[in-house]
């Protein structure tokens, strides 16, 4: 079952146009289950204990299926992204940062 799950996120969440993919691709073999069951867990009960304190956003990919953008409330949304809108999208995420 893990197996298909990587390749899966192989192919959903690492695009062929990604320069670094054989390097992701790596990444996803090489994380224990266990450690994939933790962060599915850690993301998804998260509860905050308040406020941080300082001024939050959250730019979020339009096509993300790990994360949907119905389920978030984001301050702006690449409309053509997905989940790793960090590798993807990389100019668009800093200039988002930068602004």
């Amino acid at each position: 079952g893990m197996l298909r799950l990587f390749s899966w996120l192989t192919k959903t969440l690492v695009p062929d146009k990604v320069r670094h993919k054989p390097l992701y691709v790596q990444m996803l073999k090489d994380m224990p289950p266990r450690l994939v069951r933790w962060q599915s867990g850690a993301a998804t009960e998260w509860n905050p204990s308040g406020a941080p304190g300082v001024p939050v956003y959250q730019i979020h990919g339009g096509k993300d299926m790990v994360v949907p953008v119905k389920n978030v409330q984001p301050d702006t949304v690449i409309e053509k992204g997905g989940h790793l809108i960090n590798v993807t999208h990389a100019e668009r995420v800093n200039r988002f940062i930068q602004e």
